[in-house]
Parts: structure tokens; C-alpha cells; sequence
């Protein structure tokens, strides 16, 4: 589905990958050979994975159009003003949308009586994206409830969105709702897609002998914390 997809191209995609999985096994091999395993642990980690990316979608567009947002020109570029009632801060598969609390941001404009009004009018705007008939958002999540599902923060938006894979949120505001993506492929989607599952492999001293099909990143710290 993107637009430089070819046949060709996905098998040198494809070699390109296996090639650079040899290059790192070897990599590691002779980093394990130069250890002593029966005291030192090698833990070998990569932070994420990556998921093909089709359209980027551009939220604070989607704020103007909902009304909830709207730009100022800035250097010869739009911004978002600092009069909106809600911004967007956005990158890969997730989005921050935060706001602009009277009492709690600088220069607040919306009273907090009118967040919850505010939260609910962009998750409709959120809920109704579509690009050719499918939708681009697969969850959102309130800031009240993201304590059960570990993503508590002060810092948190009033509202967390994820976009489906395939799709990309971007901060822009002005012009278009959506438009081809750039990059082949991003992250930042929910952990629940196996192809932005990251790499966690372990040996040596204090490695238990097992083999997990999933464990959490959060997990790692913790892993190596025990073996020092």
C-alpha cells in the first residue's frame, strides 16, 4: 500500500534486513567470546521496532476543523495559537493532546468547568479521522484512566491517543488533514503489534536458562539490576 512499494524493493528490503541480523550476531558472538560467562552476563536490548508507516495525519488540523484549535503564522509558518483551547503534541503512533487550562498552562483560556467538554469534543474529532473510509486512531485513553493501564504521569495529556499502525500523528497545523508519509516506517504504536516488539536476549552469569515469548521493557531495569 505505499506508494514506492515494488516487488524488487521489498526483497532488497527484505535481504537488507537479514544482512544486518547476520552483522549483529557476529557482533555479539565475539563481544560474548571476549567475556568471561561464568562472571559477567551479556544482556543485549534494542529500544523498539518498527511498523510500516502509510499517511501521516496531522492532529491540530484536526483540532481546527473540530474548532477546538487555531493558527498563527509564525517565522512564515503556522502554529498553533496561543488562544487555542486544546494542542496536540504528537509523534509516531501517539499523541498527547493537552488542554490549555486556565490555572494550569500559561496563559490558560479554557475554565475547568469546560475541560471535560473540551476532552469529550476531541475524542469525537479523534474518533471520526479516516483516511479512505478507515479509521486512523485505535485508542484513546483520559488521563484519569491511564493509572490502570501503567501510563500514569503528571505530565500525561488530558487525552492519549494511538493511532493505528500504518498510520502516523503529526503536530502540523494549516493545509492538508493528511498526506503520504515520508518515512517507510515508525513506532510509537501500542505494544499489543508484534512488529514493534524490541529485543531482549541475556547470557551468562546469574541468566536464567529459559526462552519468553514477551516480557515488558519496563522489565529490563530490573533484570539487570538483579544480576549486579
Amino acid at each position: 500500500r505505499q506508494g514506492r512499494y515494488s516487488v524488487e524493493l521489498a526483497a532488497a528490503g527484505g535481504r537488507a534486513i537479514d544482512d544486518t541480523f547476520r552483522l549483529v550476531d557476529r557482533a555479539v558472538g565475539a563481544l560474548a567470546r571476549g567475556l568471561d560467562l561464568g562472571r559477567d552476563a551479556l544482556v543485549v536490548v534494542s529500544d523498539h521496532g518498527m511498523a510500516p508507516a502509510l499517511e501521516a495525519v496531522h492532529l491540530n488540523e484536526a483540532l481546527r476543523r473540530a474548532g477546538l484549535a487555531s493558527a498563527e503564522e509564525v517565522d512564515g509558518r503556522p502554529r498553533v495559537a496561543a488562544s487555542s483551547r486544546m494542542v496536540a503534541v504528537s509523534s509516531s503512533g501517539c499523541a498527547h493532546l493537552v488542554v490549555n487550562l486556565a490555572g494550569r498552562e500559561p496563559g490558560g483560556t479554557v475554565p475547568a468547568a469546560e475541560r471535560d467538554e473540551v476532552v469529550r469534543a476531541a475524542a469525537r474529532a479523534l474518533a471520526l479521522l479516516e483516511v479512505d473510509g478507515e479509521p486512523v486512531v485505535e485508542s484513546m485513553t483520559r488521563r484519569e484512566e491511564a493509572a490502570a493501564l501503567g501510563r500514569a504521569h503528571p505530565h500525561a495529556g488530558d487525552l492519549v491517543g494511538f493511532m493505528q499502525p500504518g498510520f502516523v500523528a503529526t503536530a502540523r497545523i494549516g493545509g492538508a488533514l493528511h498526506e503520504p508519509n515520508p518515512y517507510a516506517g515508525q513506532h510509537g504504536y501500542r505494544n499489543v503489534h508484534p512488529e514493534v516488539a524490541g529485543v531482549w536476549l541475556a547470557r551468562g552469569a546469574g541468566v536464567p536458562i529459559a526462552r519468553r515469548a514477551e516480557a515488558p521493557l519496563t522489565g529490563v531495569a530490573a533484570f539487570v539490576a538483579a544480576l549486579t
